[in-house]
């Protein structure tokens, strides 16, 4: 049996009796169930959704190529998208960082 897990300071919006179970070891324990296993559990009241994951789909080999293309094609534009949000959020949270921000780069041009 592992001991109690160490607690933080009363930082948190959350009491500790609330989240402490996420710091469990779970190393033993089997975390995947069918989807059916899991609703019957959650809605008979015997598990928190959050207590388990459904079964992990493991993609094919052409799936896989055809996600690599699609990333491959569009990461230009989603690396800008993620960087005007970036910017975007570092302008409304930081007023004194906005005036030393980096110029925007242009959007790729679609091919």
């Amino acid at each position: 049996m592992l001991p109690e897990p160490l607690r933080g300071p009363a930082f948190s919006s959350y009491a500790p009796e609330e989240v402490g179970w996420l710091l469990q070891d779970l190393s033993d324990v089997t975390l995947e169930a069918p989807t059916e296993e899991r609703e019957e559990a959650i809605q008979s009241g015997g598990a928190h959704y959050a207590e388990s994951l459904p079964v992990e789909y493991q993609p094919s080999e052409q799936y896989q190529r055809l996600f690599h293309a699609a990333l491959d094609e569009s990461a230009d534009r989603l690396a800008h998208a993620v960087g005007v949000v970036t910017e975007t959020v570092l302008a409304e949270r930081s007023p004194a960082r906005s005036s030393c921000r980096w110029p925007a780069p242009a959007p790729p041009s679609a091919s």
